[in-house]
């Protein structure tokens, strides 16, 4: 068995479950099976004799508690995806939309792949050259991307401009999306600079990027992804099933595979637009504001960091920050766990510092 990673706090509540539960396991082997004598001997031990016996227990046994929390956490998994399922199914026209959502691919293909995603994600960045090559591989799917900005101010700047160069040229988003993916982000100016080396106007950038109808966008997004149980990024849903952290190529065909010999889904087609983005290609090697690819480890927990423009946190809108943020690549988890960033606690942020030079400055 491979060790859990465990929080202090949840080894305390279930060592302290396990103690009440050994102590009414006594009581009641105590009144059902034990003679008189036996009762009686049972009925002297002290809740402390029991604490103690049941301590000599755990230490005998340590692996009776991972176990427990194991099963535990499996127990609540299986129950977000059921949750997760009847929402997907109830709500699977708006999660599938591509009349106004980016998308690549073929948009009349026979799966649909949805994911949501962070520019300032380590995960999706190491994610990015794996969804490239899977369209690549794969006429006969839409990608469909889903702009879920969680961890910091510039995340949602990134967020915006490009569902903003989406609304100007649809042929021109992805492209964007894969420089934003190979850039370290630090501020605005950064990000239209990238925009307008691909011919994107900066002015009507500007405009676009601050009306209510983007902003709209992406606060559906974060109610959506709520409803679903997506509770960090990346996440996919394939063919209407939640496939929630980074998950390698043999990993996404494998469950598109699965999708393709479940029946057709039943929700009302969206609306295909009249002019839709042009077929994914592989990154540019060397964009004007772009890094090199993601490649090196780093850590899940985002550090400090805010956008250089009044923008909005991933819950309410803030004033103009500081003008300085990381991210992180990180290459996708070897855990059992999916491999996902999730917000701070307290405070939405970036990714921790990433080891690639900054180049969108």
């Amino acid at each position: 068995m491979k060790p859990t990673n465990l929080k202090p706090v949840t080894i305390i509540v279930v060592v302290v479950i396990t103690l009440f539960l050994g102590y009414g396991v006594f009581k009641y082997l105590g009144n059902q099976m034990a003679g008189s004598k036996g009762k009686e001997e049972i009925a002297a031990l002290t809740k402390d004799d029991v604490r103690a016996l049941i301590k000599d227990y755990i230490n005998d046994h340590p692996e009776e508690i991972l176990k427990s929390v194991d099963a535990m956490q499996r127990r609540a998994s299986e129950e977000t995806q059921k949750n997760a399922q009847k929402t997907i199914a109830s709500r699977r026209a708006d999660i599938e939309d591509i009349a106004t959502t980016p998308f690549v691919g073929n948009p009349n293909g026979d799966v649909k792949v949805v994911q949501f995603f962070d520019y300032s994600c380590g995960y999706c960045k190491s994610a990015h050259p794996t969804i490239q090559q899977l369209l690549n591989d794969d006429k006969n799917i839409t990608f469909i991307y889903k702009e879920f900005p969680i961890l910091g101010p510039i995340s949602e700047v990134a967020a915006r401009y490009a569902l903003a160069v989406y609304n100007l040229d649809k042929s021109k988003y992805n492209e964007f999306h894969n420089r934003l993916m190979l850039a370290h982000l630090t501020n605005e100016e950064g990000i239209i600079a990238i925009a307008q080396s691909l011919g994107i106007d900066p002015s009507k950038l500007k405009i676009e990027a601050n009306k209510p109808e983007i902003m709209a966008t992406i606060t559906k997004n974060r109610e959506l992804a709520k409803d679903i149980g997506v509770r960090g990024t990346p996440a996919f849903i394939i063919g209407g099933e939640l496939v929630p952290g980074a998950v390698d190529l043999a990993g996404l065909k494998a469950k598109i595979d699965d999708a393709r010999k479940k029946p057709a889904a039943t929700a009302p087609a969206a609306a295909v637009p009249t002019a839709t983005p042009a077929a994914a290609a592989a990154p540019a090697d060397k964009p004007a504001d772009a890094s090199a690819p993601a490649a090196a480890p780093a850590t899940d927990k985002p550090a400090d960091a805010a956008a250089p423009v009044p923008t909005a946190t991933p819950a309410t809108a803030t004033a103009p920050a500081a003008d300085k943020t990381d991210n992180a690549a990180t290459p996708a988890s070897t855990s059992d766990k999916p491999a996902t960033d999730k917000p701070d606690d307290k405070a939405p942020a970036p990714t921790s510092a990433d080891p690639q030079k900054p180049v969108a400055e």
